[in-house]
């Protein structure tokens, strides 16, 4: 393939911008010091955990189970949990701190480059407009500010234009999109990826925000129901593929649901509209305290509940000045009468479905008695505290009007390039100019002990068995609240009791303790081990006992087992076996279907043709 100077132009700008972005913000992953952001707390400890598991049994195993935590606990099961991830993975070859660097780094460019296939060969812009939207995408606030605090499942959000991409592609000329193919089982592979790395509060915005991307694309190109029918198989088989996972999750919360704090909101559409105006277009609020917000019966004696990163969704000013120029553009030549736009009872339809999509994460954040106690009777509603982060789709839909706004029209054609450069520029410079002292306050994970434990197991040291249970007094409210070390136990061979687990409460308000004692895990007293046994946490009946049962005395041979990051024997029920085998099996299906891609016999697989386009301006 022969590069002209435009090929070489728009490769110059793009390696310039991916420069710049990591120039931003790599310094914070992790920092001079050695520290990450207060969240990594959490996630950091888990990837370790994953390699111990990994070093003792293969790759082949999957941790049900981890005794790291509070005397033990389910891993696999936990919604948040991501052993199947980018950066579980990362981490058996380079440790779980270079491990989120790399993911960092690796993620930011999937986005990029997914947006600028978006815009490419979807859309059917200019390599210029196309460019210009995956680095507007790629710089946005949602991605790179919850990575840097700690937030590491969110990792998976920047895949979502992919989804897009996969699924508006493989149309033939002679009879248009096939139902499945090659990119739909490369978009449901994308959509259980989401759910295996644990993508749990971001999945249900990042796919509504897909589906109006191709309602807009509709619109441009013609309306063709295969394509929503192809979004809705690949979501179906993304549910299939991540059985196993959903079965034991939903296994774990029912007997944990998570719904013991009230669904919070704001009192009045309009302040919705403007903290999402500002998040998006700005920056978030510095803070906001406990009388801005509705319903909120956490930390009760707190000044501040939600924070600054709670809404980092920006992408800067410059997408907003330019869908303002677009709508006063429309607005001119409406006035003119040009063009005449025919609205007939389809494009009607899918306007309605675009407005109403763009309304929800309004209404999820609006409170009201009534509507949102109907929220809390739903699922996945009533097991959250705030719907604030539904905001992030406005992230994908701001970054592709603008994108429009500047690659659609056939007059700004000729002004593509000093267009996207000026918008490049000034997208990087805002960013660059963007106050983050925030984050260098809470860039207090010391990721020594992780790095130092993964180190000694890497060069032949055993994995440390979990020999000690911890519970250091607990003196001030701080150290009530301080979570970020709580989990470190496990590199040195002990586990903290009160260990930071949001699946029992942010405070643990429903983790049994029972019998758990500072002291040795495999102490016997009246018959019990100071161990849980977390099979009794997901599958109580199956194993005749209760959650938060612990090991009893015959059972030691298992709980040294399990201590020392090994199997153990649990039964398992029925359906939780068929789960797993349905997922095994659609796994084979589409690597099979990717394989035969490879082979030349899957048809459907070619990109779009980059025809003449037909504008609806």
């Amino acid at each position: 393939m022969r590069l002209d100077r435009s090929d070489i132009a728009v490769a110059a700008v793009a390696i310039a911008a991916l420069a710049a972005y990591g120039i931003i913000f790599l310094p914070y992953v992790p920092t001079a010091e050695g520290h990450l952001g207060t969240d990594y707390g959490y996630f950091l400890p888990q990837l370790l955990a994953g390699y111990f598991w990994f070093q003792n049994n293969g790759a082949l195993s999957v941790p049900w189970f981890t005794p790291g935590f509070c005397g033990g606990i389910p891993f696999y099961p936990n919604m948040q949990g991501m052993y199947l991830s980018v950066p579980q993975f990362l981490s058996f070859a380079v440790g779980p701190a270079r491990a989120v660097q790399l993911t960092f780094v690796i993620f930011a460019g999937a986005g990029f480059a997914g947006f600028y296939a978006l815009m490419r060969h979807s859309f059917r812009t200019s390599q210029w407009v196309a460019l210009m939207g995956g680095v507007i995408f790629m710089f946005n606030g949602f991605y790179a500010y919850r990575f840097i605090i700690g937030h590491l499942t969110f990792h998976a959000f920047m895949l979502a234009p992919l989804i897009a991409v996969c699924v508006l592609a493989g149309r033939r000329p002679d009879r248009g999109h096939r139902v499945f193919d090659f990119w739909v089982a490369i978009a449901a592979l994308i959509i259980a990826y989401m759910v295996q790395s644990g993508m749990v509060h971001a999945l249900p915005p990042s796919l509504v925000g897909v589906a109006v991307i191709m309602m807009a694309h509709a619109l441009m190109f013609g309306v063709r129901w295969r394509v929503f029918a192809r979004l809705a198989l690949a979501c179906a088989i993304a549910l299939v593929l991540s059985a196993g996972k959903l079965a034991a999750a939903l296994a774990f919360m029912a007997q944990y649901p998570r719904d013991m704090l009230p669904l919070m909101g704001f009192d009045s559409i309009g302040a919705v509209v403007a903290i999402a105006v500002l998040s998006l277009f700005i920056g978030p609020p510095m803070r906001l305290g406990i009388d801005d917000i509705t319903n909120n019966q956490w930390y009760g004696d707190s000044t501040i509940y939600l924070m600054p990163h709670e809404f980092e969704f920006s992408v800067t000013a410059v997408p907003a000045m330019i869908i303002l120029v677009g709508l006063v553009y429309c607005a001119a030549r409406a006035r003119r009468g040009v063009p005449r736009i025919s609205l007939d009872w389809t494009r009607l339809a899918i306007l309605v479905a675009i407005a109403g999509s763009l309304v929800m994460p309004i209404l999820l954040n609006w409170y009201d008695p009534t509507w949102t106690g109907f929220l809390e009777q739903l699922p996945y509603f009533r097991n959250s505290m705030t719907m604030i982060r539904w905001l992030c789709m406005y992230v994908l839909l701001a970054t592709l009007a603008a994108t429009l706004v500047v690659g659609r029209p056939p007059a700004t054609a000729p002004y593509h390039m000093p267009i996207a450069v000026s918008v490049i520029a000034s997208v990087v410079a805002l960013t660059a100019m963007v106050d983050r002292s925030y984050y260098s306050d809470r860039a207090d994970y010391d990721v020594a002990p992780v790095t130092a434990a993964y180190s000694a197991v890497a060069n032949g040291a055993p994995v440390p068995q979990v020999r000690h249970l911890e519970w250091p007094p607990i003196t001030t409210r701080r150290d009530r609240l301080s979570k970020r070390h709580r989990n470190d136990g496990l590199t040195r061979g002990t586990a903290r009791i009160d260990c930071y687990e949001p699946m029992f409460g942010h405070n643990l308000e429903e983790l049994p303790f029972g019998a758990l004692r500072e002291g040795p895990t495999l102490d016997a007293r009246d018959g019990l081990l100071n161990t849980k046994n977390p099979a009794c946490y997901v599958y109580p009946e199956a194993n005749d006992c209760k959650p938060g049962d612990h090991f009893t005395e015959q059972q030691s041979a298992a709980a040294r087992d399990f201590l020392s990051y090994r199997e153990i024997p649990f039964v398992m029920p029925w359906w939780q076996h068929a789960a797993n085998w349905t997922s095994i099996a659609a796994l084979i299906a589409m690597l099979a279907v990717i394989a035969l891609r490879f082979a030349g016999r899957a048809p459907g697989w070619r990109w779009p043709a980059r025809s003449a386009r037909q504008d609806v301006y």
